[in-house]
């Protein structure tokens, strides 16, 4: 029969006598292990170990095809001894220390079916459907962490299998195997990190059959080489396993593919993953899926300067800089001076003189005083350090010196613009001065230098101008062609008056010339009109000897009519040249 006829790799294993073998013991048909604290990888051991003080607990269910198949003399596959087989997987690490990581994984075959079913001619013996897997257990030790600082991640594993599953369903070694490996593991920026992994597994050999190729299991070494994103949230890995087998049989190896997604802090993460199997090595499948669910603890921060960690944790380092250990820093948080056991200083009065160096710490002070407010020795409100005169009492405004009026005259020196002569405010502290004698002071009399009466205001004849405080009042008016800003010479005595009695009153400031019309006429016309005029004006004034800063133009147009414009006495009125006088804080008004 053509079943008689097939080379079995496990023929010796499950017990064939077509080629006159004696039964051998079973093996452990599965070559995937875990990886318990799967801080970066699924599978791989590239060095990295789960953070101090942390663990890992997860359920995998796993499911893998055609693992086990049976060849012709012509090495044609013909059957599969296991077709199927489906395994759960509970896996759980520690870490003990930085350095130590310790690790179990124990796997149960639920299910597993062959060529070997009922109705066939039994020249396959049927494998157990269920059964324990291998149970295995590992140490790491971790020789450079990049968690903990290092450039890369480096790292030994030992670990070791124990002959305690089912011989009937491939799940059991004859004794106790052992399986080394080295790790090495880097980031690749923020995101990404590559990892790679060498070992080897030693295990009892088992010759399957003396007259088949290939038909021996037994000591193998390992190769592995992964790429996995470090981000938070949905994370992937992609990569490969290769094994080298160190007894008669065929190479083989595995790509495989997973995504994990943890939940917010990571203490609980759901993972998939996916590889399609190369080779006829016993244990290799054509495909595997497997997913499961885990339970972390984050674990302790690491002591590292710049990267969060706990306090009470990390005794030696210095948090805030400031110069004193966490461990006896009774604020490590916020730095302060070790006086201060670590605190800051405070400020209650906020000086800026601290309390602890500040003689005065609920008021606020000065550093030149220790913190102190300087003193006032004359009592005056201002302090010395701000006081001229800090031993005669003065008002702020006079930098705390007192006020004085050498002349008396109730104007203040600083103001006086004749501080040793008692004299008037309108004339700045200056004396009210009749210069002729003529009883009319020289600020209202028109001819200050010549005698006259009052009604003459103070010339010897009629003058045709008054001094007020406010202006200089014309009797007369300044005349120009009509609708223009010329002029007419019959207005030249008039003008060489104002003139005169501006030069001979140096106590006025400025006169500002003021253009006014009637209303008659466009609006925007009649304002021009009255600044050009009141402009002509200031010409003539300049020519004759005036100073530029004392005279002043201003049209008005139409504005300001001083009688009504129903009548052509009143626009006769207002059609007009006024001359005010501006006193340096009065405000001059526009024509806008």
């Amino acid at each position: 029969m053509k079943h008689k006829r097939l080379l079995l790799l496990l023929a010796g294993c499950i017990g064939l006598t077509a080629f006159g073998q004696s039964p051998v013991k079973s093996f452990e048909l599965e070559q995937l292990t875990l990886n318990p604290g799967a801080r970066s990888n699924l599978l791989l051991s590239t060095g990295d170990l789960l953070p101090e003080r942390s663990f890992r607990v997860s359920l995998v269910g796993h499911y893998q095809s055609q693992p086990l198949a049976v060849y012709n003399e012509n090495d044609d596959k013909v059957g599969y001894i296991v077709d199927a087989r489906t395994t759960g997987h509970v896996t759980m690490a520690i870490s003990v220390a930085r350095w130590l990581e310790i690790g179990a994984q124990v796997p149960y075959v639920f299910s597993q079916t062959g060529d070997a079913d009922p109705g066939r001619d039994g020249s396959i013996q049927a494998v157990g459907k269920k059964g324990l897997g291998t149970p295995y257990f590992q140490f790491r030790f971790g020789i450079l962490s990049e968690y903990y600082g290092d450039v890369i991640d480096l790292g030994l594993h030992l670990g070791a299998s124990l002959p305690l599953g089912s011989e009937k369903a491939l799940t059991k070694d004859l004794d106790y195997g052992f399986n080394p490996r080295i790790g090495i593991g880097r980031s690749l920026g923020d995101y990404f990190r590559l990892g790679a992994e060498v070992g080897a597994l030693f295990r009892t050999k088992q010759v399957l059959t003396e007259t088949a190729i290939e038909s021996e299991v037994g000591n193998y070494m390992t190769a592995g080489l992964v790429l996995s994103s470090t981000n938070e949230g949905l994370r992937f890995e992609l990569g490969g396993r290769a094994f080298i087998p160190l007894v008669d049989a065929p190479l083989a190896g595995e790509a495989f593919a997973g995504l994990r997604w943890g939940l917010p802090n990571n203490v609980f993460e759901i993972f998939a993953m996916g590889a399609k199997g190369f080779g006829k090595n016993p244990g290799t499948p054509n495909w595997r899926v497997l997913g499961g669910i885990a339970v972390s603890t984050p674990g302790l921060p690491p002591c590292i300067e710049g990267k969060p960690y706990e306090i009470a944790s990390c005794p030696d380092l210095d948090k805030d800089g400031d110069g004193v250990k966490n461990g006896v820093d009774q604020c490590p948080d916020v730095a302060g001076p070790a006086e201060n056991n670590g605190c800051p200083d405070t400020d209650a009065d906020g000086d800026g003189v601290v309390d602890r160096l500040d003689k005065c710490p609920d008021v606020p002070g000065l550093p030149e005083y220790d913190g102190c407010p300087p003193p006032d020795t004359d009592g005056d409100g201002i302090p010395d350090n701000e006081d001229e005169c800090p031993y005669e009492p003065g008002p702020a405004s006079n930098k705390g010196c007192p006020i004085k009026d050498s002349d008396g005259d109730g104007i203040p020196d600083d103001e006086d613009a004749c501080p040793n002569e008692p004299g008037i405010p309108e004339l700045k502290g200056c004396p009210d001065k009749d210069t002729d004698g003529d009883g009319i002071p020289d600020r209202f009399d028109s001819c200050p230098f010549q005698p006259g009466p009052p009604e003459n205001n103070g010339c010897p004849k009629k003058s045709a101008i008054t001094i007020t405080k406010e202006r200089l009042v014309i009797s007369d008016k300044v005349y120009f062609n009509t609708g223009k800003a010329t002029i007419q010479k019959r207005s030249n005595v008039l003008l060489n008056d104002i003139a005169r009695v501006i030069k001979e009153h140096p106590e006025i400031p400025k006169v500002v010339i003021e253009g006014h019309t009637d209303s008659t006429g466009k609006y925007e016309t009649n304002l021009k009109l009255s600044e050009r005029r009141a402009e002509a004006v200031r010409t003539y004034l300049l020519k004759k000897g005036v100073e530029k800063d004392r005279l002043e133009a201003k049209g008005f147009g139409p504005d300001r009519p001083i009688e009504s414009n129903d009548t052509a006495a009143g626009r006769e009125t207002n059609r007009r040249v006024e001359f005010v006088i501006v006193q340096p804080a009065d405000k001059v008004e526009t024509a806008e």
